[in-house]
């Protein structure tokens, strides 16, 4: 990590990484506990920390690594509505992580992102902003969803979305004014609301944390197999590959904007050590790692170096001592960071041009579908499916990388069989 930049403003970024991934590992531990994963909010933050801080230090670059929701929920499906035990759909997230992982191994990453047009990658730069943003508003519950299977106004009066308006007030003032931290004070100010409406409160409740034996290589692949998930492993190997693919390739495009140089160069390494990540989590019971895109919030927070990653792994390693005090740590507290760095991340949605059918139908359906899926599997889905499709049908096909037509094809069946 050398070079010139400012120490205060790296530890800074990645305490404000830290404030607003925190309190989502509690969230993240509570869904995959009610899934029968036994005590797993240790190994949740462990997996994250160690993660944080190998991402950080291979990239240089302000990364936090954390399970990712939408593929913890595909977890919960196949646990739940597929009736899978616990142990058999991680030996199928890990069968469909270490062909991610194998997938991301094959050289020339680097070259294919860089073929793709300018306009996609910042398309997908900017899906990263609404996607964040449209997560602060489902954490804050500012909108909920409805009967009709729209999303409404939630109880705008609540406390807990007071909390959220008063951290969201501060951090876009502090924003505004170019405030150092501003992120830190927003989430400060929007847990010292909730202290003082009751809605959490600190306090020792039950005994401190440790990881769980029964998590440590818990996958039973053999009943995989016997139980036929080889097709199910498919299908986590597409949303592992392309969640990573999505947030990695929106977050370096994001950086390249700033003008860090070589980020984007980046890419490959960071495909390569992202599906790592997922396969080494699963070894401690935790489906789902990858670099989030929460990372953005580092950077919204002028960090540009690993260093304030690093802070951030730290402050992770050091949380599990005050777990026991934490316990219930609401996921709103969250909210201020993640409006931050969504607004932070649209900014290359201006660069974006939708008068080209070619180029602006790819990049609205990229857009479209992440922000409707909540999820960069689904949006790469249907801009990949538009790349290759309105290539071939305007006669531009030449101009396309060949892996664009292989990666339409995988993506069809992705979502012919999910």
């Amino acid at each position: 990590m050398r070079g010139n930049f400012r120490w205060n403003q790296e530890v800074l970024a990645g305490v404000a990484l830290f404030l607003g991934v925190f309190p989502l590992l509690f969230m993240i531990a509570g869904l995959l506990e009610g899934a029968g994963v036994p005590s797993p909010l240790f190994a949740v933050i462990l997996v994250s920390a160690f993660g944080t801080l190998c991402f950080s230090l291979v990239m240089d670059l302000p990364f936090v690594v954390i399970p990712g929701l939408n593929l913890v929920a595909f977890y919960l499906v196949l646990c739940g509505e597929l009736r899978l035990p616990w142990r058999v759909a991680l030996g199928t997230f890990f069968l469909g992580s270490l062909v991610a992982f194998l997938f991301a191994s094959i050289p020339g990453w680097n070259r294919f992102f860089h073929r793709l047009s300018p306009n996609f990658r910042f398309a997908l730069s900017g899906s990263l902003g609404l996607l964040l943003l449209f997560r602060g508003l489902l954490e804050s519950r500012i909108l909920v969803p409805q009967e009709s299977g729209w999303f409404g106004f939630g109880d705008l009066a609540h406390p807990r979305v007071l909390a959220v308006f008063l951290g969201l007030f501060v951090v876009s003032a502090g924003y505004g004014i170019r405030l150092k931290g501003a992120t830190c004070f927003g989430v400060l100010a929007a847990l010292g609301f909730s202290l003082w409406r009751g809605l959490w409160s600190f306090g020792m409740r039950g005994n401190p944390p440790a990881l769980s034996p029964s998590l440590l290589f818990a996958l039973d692949i053999p009943r995989a197999l016997q139980y036929g998930t080889v097709g199910l492993a498919g299908v986590v190997s597409v949303f592992v590959f392309f969640e990573t693919f999505g947030s990695l390739g929106g977050y370096l495009m994001r950086l390249s904007t700033l003008g860090v140089q070589g980020s984007v160069t980046k890419f490959s390494r960071g495909l390569f050590l992202g599906t790592l990540m997922a396969v080494f989590g699963i070894l401690f019971g935790v489906p789902g790692l990858f670099p989030a895109p929460e990372s953005v919030i580092g950077i919204a927070e002028r960090g540009r170096r690993g260093l304030a990653g690093v802070v951030c792994g730290v402050l992770l390693l050091l949380s599990l001592f005050a777990v026991p005090y934490c316990s219930g740590l609401p996921s709103f507290f969250a909210a201020p960071a993640l409006f931050l760095g969504g607004i932070f991340a649209l900014e290359p949605l201006s660069r974006v041009d939708f008068v080209d059918a070619s180029e602006g139908i790819p990049a609205a359906l990229l857009l479209g579908m992440t922000l409707g899926t909540l999820s960069f599997a689904g949006g790469m889905a249907f801009g990949i499916l538009g790349l290759a499709l309105l290539g071939l049908s305007l006669k531009r096909g030449r101009g396309i990388h060949p892996a664009v037509y292989l990666l339409s094809a995988v993506m069809l069946w992705w979502l012919l069989v999910r």
